[in-house]
């Protein structure tokens, strides 16, 4: 192209051109000489020096005169009006062609450099590589835009239809991976195929119903151009998305950062050109420089989010290598010139020719110029990072402030600071072991670089070290930029496992050079990597790996030293023992606040339960509760409804502590009011169900049994949500069978529509009904066997002739017999009933 762009100089000037869009017989731009003769932008041009015609070919090579100075006349219509228009063939010159085609040329050249630099300074990031080949494809595809002439061989006009198709892909590809990977690209890869397909459909379709670039149909045009405007769509509503519904500031920062270039870059030229068309204002002399120069803000606002940091580490590294001689031989041409002048000073004096002199006034300068100078340059080392720590010092520093620190993230922050202020590092993190989920998250970081993210998936009380997850996201509103998507290191990470084993200091160059590390160096460095980071020193507690401190580079650009590793190992053995220390306190502090949690869930669900059984004439009742450890979640009650009625409630809610003990009181309560109206126990069941829904947070649930017993009429009606089902002992027979319940059973608060209906049973005189819950048919034996449902029956089979307390203790008595001391794992209530003969 570059080789057309010179040769295009002696190409003929017609005085006009068409453009492919419009079609052959349009003057779509007019040139000066040929606006002189008559023509005027928008013509429609009938015939040529008497000839007709219609496609592109016949007047590229057909019936135009090319000669120098020759003539052609051009048959015109302009509003119904038929023109003769006759302009004379000139030479375009280098002059025209800069400046039809120049601007584009460079903008396309300037695109495709663009792309170059930010791979070449980011060559390793995926990203990286698609900017390159958008920024290359949009590049070529801008400066083919604007010819001064043909394009020799014609061959490149095919090579300029495969850019156009081609260029898209890219640009819709692009957002789905940056600034990051779409979660529908995670799931299913091959998507990003599909834009690629479209375009080698699209230019297969194109190629076989086009001879040539200028006579591609209209209609594949204009797919051709909805293509175009739906991948401009998809990069603009992508990165609008981004900016407003993404949890990351990282990818809310760079997504404004391109949508600051996409503005810049397209709207501002684009409301030039309106207000050229519709309110005659020029904001601009010529709107092609206009686009020309502000397009290119938008590739630069994507090249720059891609290598912010590098741009960083750019602009450390002129400042240390330039600012950091220039101000230090500044300040040495000072104290020079200081010892020169007081020299010529004091030379005119006769005490200058003492040979004491010269002892004298270097002490002089010693003691007071030298502090004035030593301040300056220390003052010089810190602004570009090269002051020196004293060594001592520092590790005296790091054994006083551990000893004293007993929270884990002030112990987290204390080593970020060390080890960044002393040593002038650009970001750090300390990385802490999670015993559940068996990965080494973040505890705290600092620093300029981007840095991993809290695990927000945690629950509480998971771990000892759930104080930090507590803080993630009042952390990540503070992160801002230096936020990125969440990253965690597996325990099972083979970069986790070499440290564990190795349990020293280990740097990037470890990793790229040392034998130990050869089996898997690729994947070791992209552990590296995930932390930004050039040294990482583990934290080792009693020989096991707990954590590990993960360091960038040091802002003086020099590597760490012998004595800087030394330092930080030391830095990193009494942090392992702070942390220990924490995490101990930690537990000690949850133990003794669970422990009064438990306490005080114990006193609410003892106070709950009933203080003695109700006396209703015909019936017995005894009721037993034992909780398996220290806080159940078992609960029963009875519901006073006069003399010959009762209410009955027997339940299991998840949850063993206070929140279960509130839920029991809840069920309790709602129960009790429910009961006072006069509403079929279905009914009632139904009502609690919807309020529990309501009122119970998410997650708990009560299994649950509600019965009234009619003592006048011996009758039993029940409904059952996810409870046991009660056992029936038949006073006549002696034989037992369980009672099946009707309708839906699900516990209560977890759907809010469930329809509950009521099971009615009929007593007789001696009749006995057992309410239970599942502690007693799941209660196991030493050999991990459980009591089950047929020795339960089997031990109130044939029990007429015992009272409802004496077949309580006989149940009671055959499950502690089975279970012969085994530790039970769940809580134990029973209810029984028993109809007076």
């Amino acid at each position: 192209y570059g080789i057309n762009f010179v040769n295009w100089r002696n190409s003929p000037d017609f005085g006009w051109r068409a453009m492919y869009e419009q079609g052959p017989n349009i003057a779509a731009d007019v040139f000066p000489h040929g606006e002189a003769a008559g023509l005027r932008t928008g013509d429609e041009i009938l015939a040529i020096n008497n000839q007709s015609y219609s496609t592109f070919e016949e007047l590229f090579f057909e019936i135009r005169s090319e000669e120098p100075d020759s003539l052609n006349t051009y048959t015109v219509k302009r509003n119904n009006e038929i023109l003769n228009i006759s302009i004379v063939t000139g030479r375009t010159g280098f002059v025209k062609v800069l400046k039809r085609s120049g601007p584009l040329f460079l903008m396309g050249f300037v695109y495709f450099v663009i792309g170059t630099l930010v791979f070449f300074m980011k060559p390793k990031a995926r990203e990286s590589w698609l900017f390159f080949i958008m920024a290359s494809a949009l590049g070529a595809m801008i400066c083919y835009q604007s010819p001064s002439g043909l394009l020799h061989p014609l061959w490149l006009f095919s090579l300029r239809s495969v850019i156009e198709v081609f260029m898209p892909a890219p640009m819709m590809h692009l957002p789905l991976r940056f600034p990051k990977t779409r979660s529908i690209v995670t799931r299913y890869p091959w998507l990003v195929a599909v834009p690629y397909l479209v375009s080698l459909t699209l230019l297969i379709v194109i190629r076989s119903q086009a001879t040539a670039y200028w006579n591609i149909p209209p209609a594949l045009n204009g797919i051709y151009n909805a293509y175009i405007m739906l991948e401009v769509l998809t990069f603009l509503v992508s990165m609008v998305w981004n900016y407003f519904k993404d949890l990351s500031a990282a990818v809310r920062i760079q997504s404004q950062t391109i949508l600051i270039g996409i503005f810049v870059g397209f709207f501002i030229p684009v409301a030039d050109l309106l207000m050229r068309s519709y309110v005659n204002v020029y904001l601009f002399p010529d709107p092609v420089f206009g686009f020309a120069f502000f397009l290119t803000f938008f590739p630069l606002s994507i090249g720059y989010t891609i290598v912010k940091y590098d741009l960083f580490a750019i602009d450390a590294l002129i400042k240390r290598a330039y600012g950091y001689i220039l101000t230090t031989g500044v300040l040495a041409g000072l104290y020079a010139l200081f010892i020169t002048i007081s020299n010529v000073a004091f030379g005119r004096f006769e005490i200058t020719q003492s040979r004491t002199f010269p002892l004298i006034f270097m002490l002089a300068v010693v003691f007071f110029f030298n502090p004035i100078r030593n301040r300056v340059q220390r003052i010089i080392d810190r602004l570009f990072y090269r002051l020196e720590y004293d060594y001592q010092e520092t590790v005296q520093k790091i054994s006083e402030t551990m000893r004293s620190l007993l929270k884990l993230d002030a112990i987290g922050k204390s080593i970020m600071d060390t080890a960044l202020g002393a040593m002038f590092i650009d970001c750090g993190c300390v990385m802490l072991m999670n015993q559940q989920k068996k990965n080494y998250q973040c505890l705290t970081y600092a620093g300029e670089c981007a840095m991993p993210q809290w695990d927000d998936n945690q629950k509480s009380g998971e771990s000892s070290i759930t104080v930090i997850e507590d803080k993630a996201s009042e952390k990540e509103n503070h992160a801002g930029a230096n936020s990125l998507a969440g990253t965690v290191i597996s325990n099972e990470d083979p970069f986790v496992e070499k440290l564990s084993e190795r349990k020293r200091a280990v740097t990037i160059y470890d990793v790229q050079e040392d034998p130990f590390f050869e089996d898997n160096r690729d994947v070791y460095a992209q552990t590296f990597e995930k932390l930004n980071a050039t040294l990482i020193i583990p934290l080792i507690y009693e020989d096991k790996l707990i954590g590990m401190i993960s360091l960038g580079r040091k802002k003086s650009g020099k590597f760490y030293r012998r004595e800087d590793v030394n330092l930080l190992n030391i830095l990193a053995n009494q942090g392992a023992v702070a942390i220990e220390n924490a995490l101990m306190i930690e537990e000690v502090i949850e133990k003794e606040r669970m422990e009064e949690e438990l306490n005080i869930a114990k006193d609410l669900q003892v106070s709950m339960l009933p203080a003695e059984n109700p006396e209703i004439t015909g019936l017995e009742i005894s009721a037993y509760s034992e909780s398996a450890r220290e806080v159940g979640g078992d609960f029963y009650d009875f519901i006073d409804m006069g003399q010959e009625k009762v209410g009955m409630l027997i339940g299991d809610v998840t949850g063993k502590s206070v929140s279960g003990a509130l839920v029991m009181s809840a069920s309790r309560s709602i129960f009790r009011m429910l009961s006072e109206e006069d509403r079929t126990v279905a009914d009632i069941m139904i009502r609690a169900n919807r309020r529990m829904k309501k009122d119970i947070k998410s997650g708990m649930f009560v299994a649950l049994l509600y019965a009234v017993v009619n003592a006048k009429e011996r009758t039993v009606d029940l409904c059952s949500a996810g409870q046991t089902q009660p056992i029936h002992l038949a006073a006549d027979t002696g034989d037992v069978h369980l009672v099946e319940t009707e309708g839906d059973t699900f516990p209560l608060g977890i759907l809010e529509d469930v329809e509950y209906e009521d099971t009615h049973v009929t007593l007789k005189p001696g009749d006995t009904v057992v309410f239970y819950t599942d502690g007693i048919v799941e209660a196991m034996s030493p050999e991990k066997e459980l009591f089950g449902f047929e020795r339960l029956e089997a031990a109130i089979e044939n029990s007429t002739d015992l009272s409802a307390q004496e077949l309580l203790d006989k149940i009671l008595d055959q499950v502690n017999i089975f279970a012969a001391g085994a530790e039970q794992h769940d809580d134990i209530t029973v209810i029984i009933i028993k109809v007076a003969a």
